[in-house]
């Protein structure tokens, strides 16, 4: 399934509460994968 790319455009106003909410949750999937990538190698 595609995502659909969210991009700011200039003259566009303030990014809506729906990419910013979207952009903690990447931000979340991130930070959890990096996680785990750190837990799985003992570093």
């Amino acid at each position: 399934m595609k995502r659909k790319a969210t991009t700011y455009v200039e003259g566009d106003g303030e990014p809506g509460v729906k990419a910013i909410w979207q952009g903690v949750q990447r931000v979340m999937d991130f930070a959890a994968g990096l996680e785990n990538c750190l837990l799985k190698d003992g570093i």
